[in-house]
Order: structure tokens, then C-alpha cells, then sequence
């Protein structure tokens, strides 16, 4: 794609020591006298958040731009962001930011809607996905609404070996499905209609360091989550 629209990282500045925050002696992401504050946990500091409450160090096509901030052609986009046949998560933004899975034609008009091409990511908090195909040559406002969401939280998060899946509002069973950024599946389980907790236990014993994806795939419905492992 020609002239790929997208919103681009700031550069970092020059090296220093000493410096504020207490503690800081290198320039780190945000350059000195400024805090490294992560508020969406995706290990891109606010200062160059280019897509607050996206994951910003998805970087699939490996052109140094966050894929959440371009609107690429679909197949370059990171499989663990694809929620079906053709479809994919975005971070839907407003007043109750929320990821939601549609059509792979209908990225265009909510990225020019303002929206993150791929999952919202947070600190710890349940993340709402709505499992919606939307008709691009439909009512693009009406298409938005927020309907009918079911939740999915891990605890703790950040983990190390032991964790547990929190489910709501979930009636039908389904599957589990621990995966990498890049989409490799390293774990998959089945859960009961009306299960309430599943624990991780061990299997996160294997995992090396980094971010997750937990995602969950009941009847239509589609939750994925992020989790940070720490050893």
C-alpha cells in the first residue's frame, strides 16, 4: 500500500544522567527529567504512546511504525489480532474505549474514525470485546453502539507462575487460548457453559518474559485480554 497513512512514535532525545524523576540516570524512552509511565502496559511509554490504549509494540511488517497506528492491508497485520475469516480487533475509542472484532473492509472508516487497529490494552482491567461485522456501506454511527459485551479478567496481572481467567456473563462453552504477539498458539483449553474460573496454574510456568495474549472464543463471542508474564 502506497503512502500507508499512520500516526509515527516521537524520536528520543539526547543522553543525560542524573537527571528527575530520582533515580533516573539515561534518557530511557521519554528523555530526562520525565517519568516512564506505561498507563496502557503495552511497554511503550506515554510520551510516545502513539495509540493510547492500543499496543503499540506490535510491529508486524517491521517498518519502525506501530501497526496499530496504520492501516495496512490485512494479511500484514499480526494473526493474533485476527478474530476470524477476514475479520480483525480494533480498539474502538470514545468514552468507553472497548475492542471490538470486524470485517476487515470496515477498517478504513473506523480508522479514519480514530480508532487502533488491533485490541485496547490495559493495566489489569477486564477489556469488553463485541464480536460485530459491520457493513461499511451501512450507518457507520449505528454500526458503533455498544451492545451486548461480555467480560474476562486475569488475576494477577502481571503473573509469574500462577494465574486464574475471571468470566462474566458467559452462557455457552467454549475455548481458551493463551498465544504469543506473533501468534503462536502455546496453550488451548475448553471451558463449561456457566464456568466461572479457570486456573492457569503451570502453564505459565514454561513461559519466558514478555506480553500475552489470553483470548477466549464462546459461541460468536470473542474476549482477548493481555497478560504481562514476569520472571
Amino acid at each position: 500500500m502506497n503512502d500507508v497513512p499512520n500516526r509515527s512514535h516521537k524520536t528520543e532525545g539526547p543522553c543525560c544522567s542524573g537527571a528527575a524523576p530520582p533515580n533516573k540516570t539515561t534518557p530511557g524512552q521519554c528523555g530526562c527529567g520525565n517519568a516512564e509511565t506505561d498507563s496502557d502496559c503495552d511497554g511503550i511509554a506515554d510520551c510516545n504512546d502513539v495509540c493510547p490504549g492500543g499496543d503499540d509494540a506490535v510491529d508486524s511488517n517491521g517498518d519502525n511504525i506501530p501497526d496499530c497506528s496504520q492501516l495496512l492491508n490485512y494479511n500484514s497485520y499480526s494473526n493474533a489480532w485476527k478474530c476470524g475469516k477476514d475479520k480483525i480487533l480494533v480498539c474502538h475509542n470514545g468514552n468507553n474505549p472497548h475492542s471490538i472484532c470486524i470485517n476487515k473492509n470496515a477498517l478504513s472508516a473506523h480508522f479514519n474514525h480514530g480508532d487502533n487497529i488491533g485490541p485496547c490494552t490495559s493495566c489489569g482491567n477486564a477489556i469488553k470485546v463485541q464480536d460485530h461485522y459491520e457493513d461499511v456501506e451501512g450507518d457507520h454511527d449505528h454500526a458503533l453502539e455498544d451492545v451486548d459485551f461480555q467480560t474476562m479478567k486475569i488475576v494477577p496481572n502481571p503473573a509469574s507462575d500462577d494465574a486464574e481467567i475471571w468470566l462474566e456473563g458467559l452462557n455457552a462453552p467454549g475455548i481458551i487460548t493463551l498465544l504469543d504477539l506473533n501468534g503462536k498458539v502455546h496453550w488451548q483449553t475448553k471451558f463449561a457453559a456457566g464456568q466461572n474460573i479457570i486456573k492457569l496454574d503451570d502453564k505459565l510456568v514454561d513461559r519466558v518474559s514478555g506480553t500475552y495474549l489470553i483470548r477466549l472464543v464462546s459461541g460468536n463471542k470473542i474476549i482477548t485480554k493481555y497478560i504481562v508474564i514476569i520472571k
